[in-house]
C-alpha cells in the first residue's frame, strides 16, 4: 500500500537538526509516513527511513533569501507531498504558494518568538515599528492562514490565540541518546571540563557568561569552560575579544557544532551543564532543550529559572534554577556544585531519572505529533 508522503522544508537549519530530523521526521517515519526532508546537506541520503534531499547552499544570507528559498519551492513541488511542514520564517512566501497551487496541507513550525528577537536598530521608535511589522508578517497573519502551527511551548502558543489550528510539541530529548551513552560507556564522570554550554549562544549572552567565568576564576583559580556548538559569528567574536583575551586563552574552549550523536560524549566529560537567558519576552516563552540534555547525561544543570522550566523541574531537587541577572549569583550556584561532588551527583542522577521516566520526547510528544498529522489529513 502506498504511504502518505510528507515533506519537511528548511533553508537555515542543518538536516541533522535535533527537533526537525531526530524528533519530528523520525517520529513520522515510524508512524508509517513516507518522509522527505529538504535542507542544507552535502548529498542525498536515507537515514532512519527519512529521505534527505540536499539543498544547494547559498554563499550569503542575501542570496539564500533571494534565490535559495525558490530552490526549496521547486524541489518541494516535485515531491507532490500530502503535507508540507516548514521550519523557517523566510520560507513563508513559498509555503503560501504551496498552499495555493497544491492540494496539500501546510504546517508552520514556529521555533521561537521571531518578532521579539533582539534588533540591532538603534532608535527605539524604529525598533518598535520594525517589531510590529515582523509580528504581522512572520506571526499574526501566517498563523491564521496555514493549516496547522506547531509551537515549542504552550506559553508561546498562548501569544497567538487567533491561530487557525495549533499544536505544542516541546523540545524534550529522545531516549535513543541514553542508548548511545550506555553502548559507548559514557556513564563515567571524567570531568575534562568544569562547565559546559551546548548550542547556539549569541555574543550578547557570551559576554555575560564570560563574566560568570571570571567570577569563578577569581574564586577557585582553575577553570575549564566548554562552549559546544557556537555559530561562526560567536567564534569570531571570541577570537577578537581583547578585553578578556587572557580568560579566553587560559580557561575557555570554544567549538562549532558537532554531530548530534557526539554531544553526549562531551557532556559525559563535563561536571556541570549551564544555561543562561536574559529576561526578554522571547526567552520567557521558550524551553531550552540543552537543560534536558544535561539532565539526561546525568549532569547537574544550572539554568535561568525560565517559567517553562520552573513548571517542569524542581529547584535543588533535580536541577538548580537561578532567578537573577547577577553574574555572582550564577557563579555561586555553579561553585556550590563543583565544591560538593556528592550533591552534584545526586542532583544529576535525579534529573536523569526524571527525563528517562517522564520528561522525554518518546513519552510526551511523539504521539501528539502523529495524532495531529492524522487529524490534519483526515480534515
Amino acid at each position: 500500500m502506498k504511504r502518505t508522503k510528507v515533506c519537511h522544508l528548511t533553508s537555515v537549519h542543518p538536516v541533522t537538526d535535533p527537533r526537525i530530523f531526530h524528533k519530528e521526521c523520525r517520529t513520522l517515519a515510524r508512524a508509517g509516513y513516507e518522509v522527505v526532508l529538504i535542507g542544507p546537506a552535502p548529498r542525498e541520503t536515507v537515514s532512519h527511513d527519512v529521505l534527505i534531499r540536499p539543498l544547494k547552499q547559498s554563499k550569503t544570507r542575501v542570496t539564500r533569501r533571494l534565490f535559495g528559498v525558490w530552490r526549496v519551492f521547486r524541489m518541494a513541488r516535485q515531491e507532490q507531498a500530502a503535507v508540507y511542514h516548514f521550519h523557517d520564517p523566510e520560507l513563508i512566501p513559498i509555503a503560501l504558494l504551496l498552499k495555493w497551487v497544491t492540494d496539500a496541507r501546510v504546517v508552520y513550525d514556529m521555533h521561537e518568538y521571531y518578532s521579539e528577537v533582539r534588533s540591532s536598530l538603534a532608535h527605539p521608535a524604529v525598533r518598535r515599528a520594525w517589531r510590529a511589522l515582523w509580528h504581522l508578517l512572520l506571526e499574526a497573519i501566517p498563523v491564521r492562514i496555514f493549516d496547522l502551527t506547531v509551537y515549542p511551548t504552550d506559553s508561546l502558543s498562548a501569544e497567538f490565540p487567533q491561530t487557525k489550528s495549533s499544536l505544542t510539541v516541546r523540545n524534550l530529548p529522545t531516549l535513543d541518546a541514553t542508548t548511545q551513552m550506555v553502548t559507548k560507556g559514557y556513564a563515567k564522570a571524567d570531568a575534562d571540563f568544569d562547565v559546559v554550554v551546548v548550542g547556539t549562544v549569541s555574543p550578547f549572552r557570551l559576554e555575560f557568561m564570560l563574566a560568570i567565568a571570571e567570577e569563578l576564576v577569581s574564586i577557585r583559580g582553575e577553570l575549564r569552560w566548554l562552549f559546544l556548538g557556537l555559530p561562526q559569528g560567536s567564534l569570531d567574536w571570541l577570537a577578537t575579544n581583547k578585553r578578556r583575551s587572557s580568560l579566553i586563552a587560559n580557561h575557555i574552549v570554544a567549538m562549532s557544532r558537532v554531530p548530534h550523536e557526539e554531544v553526549y560524549d562531551y557532556l559525559s566529560r563535563s561536571a556541570v551543564g549551564f544555561n543562561y537567558h536574559p529576561s526578554e519576552k522571547r526567552f520567557l516563552v521558550a524551553i531550552p532543550m540543552k537543560v534536558f540534555e544535561y539532565m539526561l547525561a546525568g549532569r547537574p544543570a544550572v539554568s535561568t529559572g525560565l517559567p517553562e522550566l520552573a513548571d517542569l523541574l524542581s529547584d535543588g531537587e533535580n536541577c538548580v534554577l537561578v532567578e537573577s541577572e547577577s553574574e555572582r549569583d550564577y557563579a555561586t550556584a555553579i561553585m556550590s556544585l563543583l565544591d560538593d561532588p556528592a550533591r552534584a551527583a545526586e542532583i544529576g542522577q535525579r534529573g536523569k531519572l526524571l527525563i528517562e521516566e517522564s520528561l522525554n520526547w518518546d513519552a510526551c510528544e511523539a504521539a501528539k505529533l502523529s495524532l495531529a498529522y492524522e487529524e490534519l489529513l483526515n480534515g
